[in-house]
């Protein structure tokens, strides 16, 4: 695995020694004059060589020595940079731009305009700003994040109800999700239908599928970054949303030149409208009995310039869904209530030209309650996990080389499961309530260097100690029997886990408009999700690894071809990947087994799954016309010694098929038109082929294991914008949209209903698929001011 970090360290002596005799390297940084931050996408020109500096404002290139060369920076949101630059020997510089003052409306930046995706060397990744973000198709007038990625290659749509990401095959729980580097642990509201992430709390998202950086470890299939702007604004701003069942309000708030602060809050109102409504409704039309659902979250950003060289920001997100529902017919009351908190605090410091520092400290929580009552039964099962770590992040520039290396320490406190069962007056025994208590420390480096004019490098490594410690109850069974109970003391090592990761990623330009990439990676994720799959409600366990429980390590070798078409307009890539994924996680049984806690470790199996794909996309980013086509063709599979006899059998979240057509029509300037269509493989499930009548009872026979599929996904949601009358002061306009606009029949899963005489030995079992959401059109004000 180390033979493709041998090879670039041969090529690297090799293109040094070829390239220094008649050229020299000039890298730089783009940083905004006022504030100190770093400016990306901004477009470069160095006589006739065109670049765009990266998402940390870097750029790279080489020059004739002892020649002039016209340097010109352009962005949109700065005032125009020239002069004439000569290099002697390999040189580093820093641009510094002014910012473009616009008083009559908000500038937009677009990501990647200029071909970035050509020219970065990082494979797999997907970059969209908030402005972007908006003019796509909305939902009851939020535009979500979380959402928009499922219309991009190599991420798999869950289905309906299910906010889940699926990379490249992965799981919903093998994603670092990180609000300004705050872990998030579950990104859904409202059954998936929203996302933790307030489109008025955010600036840009980024999302990396492969080529990872070393500074980032813990998860298997990808890393989300949703970062807020941290320039300081001009003035006091109020923005907002009323919708149908929400509404949500933003304040951005300069103190000075150097500080602000930033808050967005949102809030459902389902419970003040729908639901007294429904209450309302006479006894004999009521399915549901005293339903309730509302959520809310608030989003605080802080940023504060002590310095001209230092830079403090300070991010914190609380978010809490309430869900209850009863059943008539059966006398059960269920409730759920789950939530998020996180929080982080971040310094910046620059030595110099070419050395800056970022320390940050963080916290993050989540925690889901789910409770059920039937008569004199009743149920509760409590689960969470808590976080704290650090995070030291060094960056230096040498010569062609940028050179990054940190260290990153994490807390986990897991309780995976806390059941307590009651019957009346009666408490039943579940067994000792276990936490995992666990240390993850990481080193990494990382170098960024170009080669030459053509070709770049990074390479990394990370590696990673994982300790779990007491107080912990090993259960020690064979089969379901419980042999042997080992009762560690605080502070006990139990299990210790050492890895190392290397990451490597190549970029060659072809000419200005072309390039090929390829890239390798070894992964480790050590905190295990597990989810019911009986259960369409947020059911997440989040297990450690330890004694009984393997880590989770996974390789992925990717490759790709990236053109820029027709001046830069359009843009065109196609992506081949491969990944093997060692240690994944199942329950053995059903959210009811999770009743006995003392065996919690056992039962659970572990296995290995495999995903292989082809990513295509052509995506258009100028013009009054703008979107993209995306199609991913794939087969993920999964093999368990406990499930389908040992035999490979299709992932539930397989997509042979993946496409979307997103298409963004710019009217004129009061309309705005938008639509996109989704299409994808129907979920694989587990399907009776046979049925028998043994002593009155109706047995099941199945089939091999996820050898049936859910009916295909498809939807097509449309969405208008209509600008209202504006002034200087108070901006405003209409959000109108139609979620699934053909009224398809999209189900969230399928049960069986047995009719007919036991006695008679006559039975007919009939498939019912239940669906959540059909037609559903909606209006939403937005305001500005």
């Amino acid at each position: 695995m180390f033979k493709p970090i041998t090879i670039a360290l041969i090529l690297s002596f090799l293109g040094l020694q070829l390239f220094a005799q008649t050229k020299s390297s000039v890298s730089g940084v783009v940083i905004d004059e006022e504030n100190g931050m770093i400016i990306s996408n901004v477009s470069i020109t160095i006589g006739a060589i065109k670049l765009t500096s990266g998402n940390k404002g870097e750029f790279k290139t080489t020059l004739i020595s002892n020649h002039k060369h016209q340097f010109t920076a352009n962005h949109l949101a700065y005032q125009p940079l020239q002069f004439t630059l000569t290099v002697t020997n390999d040189t580093s510089i820093v641009v510094r731009l002014k910012k473009l003052v616009i008083e009559t409306k908000e500038v937009e930046v677009h990501a990647n305009t200029t071909g970035n995706a050509v020219s970065q060397v990082q494979t797999g990744v997907i970059e969209m700003s908030k402005k972007e973000l908006k003019k796509l198709p909305t939902f009851l007038g939020e535009a979500d994040p979380m959402r928009t990625l499922k219309l991009m290659p190599g991420i798999g749509n869950g289905g309906e109800a299910n906010s889940g990401l699926y990379v490249r095959g992965g799981s919903s729980g093998q994603n670092l999700i990180l609000y300004n580097d705050a872990q998030i642990y579950n990104p859904s509201h409202l059954l998936g239908f929203f996302s933790v992430f307030n489109s008025d709390g955010f600036d840009n998202i980024s999302l990396m599928k492969s080529g990872v950086s070393a500074q980032y470890g813990g998860s298997l299939s990808s890393v989300l970054k949703v970062n807020t702007f941290k320039s300081v604004p001009e003035k006091t701003t109020i923005s907002g949303t009323v919708g149908l069942i929400y509404g949500k309000v933003a304040a951005a708030i300069p103190f000075s030149s150097s500080t602000y602060l930033n808050v967005a809050v949102r809030q459902t109102f389902l419970n003040l409208t729908v639901w007294p409504v429904y209450n309302q409704l006479g006894s004999g039309q009521k399915l549901l009995k005293n339903p309730k659902y509302d959520f809310h979250d608030l989003n605080l950003n802080f940023v504060s310039k002590l310095s001209g060289k230092d830079l403090l920001s300070f991010t914190a997100y609380s978010g809490r869904d309430d869900f209850g529902l009863g059943l008539t017919n059966i006398n059960m009351q269920n409730s759920m209530y789950w939530g998020n908190d996180a929080a982080a605090l971040s310094w910046s410091h620059q030595f110099n030209d070419k050395t800056n520092l970022n320390q940050l400290i963080g916290y993050s929580n989540y925690q889901l309650d789910f409770s059920a009552s039937q008569d004199a039964y009743s149920g509760k099962f409590t689960s969470g996990i808590t976080d704290l770590y650090y995070k030291n992040l060094l960056r230096y520039t040498l010569n062609r080389h940028q050179l990054s290396a940190g260290i990153q320490y994490t807390y986990h406190n897991l309780l995976p499961n806390k059941p307590e069962i009651i019957s009346g007056d009666t408490k039943f025994e579940t067994g000792p309530v276990n936490r995992y208590y666990t240390h993850e420390a990481a080193v990494f480096i990382e170098d960024d260097f170009e080669l030459s004019d053509k070709l770049s490098i990074n390479g990394g490594l990370r590696f990673t100690n994982y300790r779990h410690l007491g107080p912990y109850s090993l259960v020690q069974s064979v089969g379901n029997n419980q042999t042997d109970t080992t009762l560690f003391a605080s502070n006990k090592l139990i299990k210790q886990f050492n890895v190392v990761e290397p990451r490597f990623t190549l970029r060659y330009l072809l000419n200005d408009q072309s390039s090929v990439k390829l890239s390798f990676e070894k992964r480790n994720q050590f905190i295990h999700l597990l989810t019911v799959s009986a259960v369409n409600f947020p059911s997440d366990f989040w297990v450690s690894s330890s004694k009984n429980i393997p880590n989770q390590t996974g390789y992925q070798y990717s490759g790709g071809y990236y053109r820029n078409l027709f001046h830069n307009n359009y843009e065109g890539a196609v992506e081949l990947y491969y990944r093997s994924m060692a240690g994944q996680v199942e329950l053995n049984q059903s959210l009811f087994n999770l009743i006995d806690n003392s065996n919690f470790d056992t039962n659970l199996l572990f296995g290995s799954g495999r995903s292989m794909g082809a990513e295509f996309q052509i995506r258009k980013k100028k013009g009054k016309i703008s979107g993209w086509l995306s199609y991913t063709l794939s087969k993920t599979d999964r093999q368990f010694d406990g499930i389908n006899n040992g035999e490979r059998f299709a992932a539930k979240y397989d997509r042979r098929h993946d496409a979307s057509l997103v298409a963004i029509y710019n009217i004129n300037k009061k309309w705005d038109l938008s639509a996109s269509f989704t299409y994808n493989t129907g979920n694989a499930f587990t399907l009776p082929i046979a049925r028998y009548i043994i002593d009155g009872n109706i047995v099941n026979e199945y089939g091999p294991y996820n050898s049936f599929r859910m009916p295909d996904y498809h939807r097509l949601d449309i969405s208008a914008k209509y600008q209202l009358k504006s002034s200087k002061r108070f901006q405003s306009s209409l959000d109108f949209s139609i979620y699934n606009a053909y009224n398809q029949d999209n189900p969230m899963y399928v049960f069986f209903i047995a009719k007919g005489d036991l006695e008679k030995y006559k039975v007919q079992i009939t498939k019912q698929p239940v669906s959540l959401l059909r037609m559903l059109p909606s209006v939403a004000w937005n305001f500005k001011f």
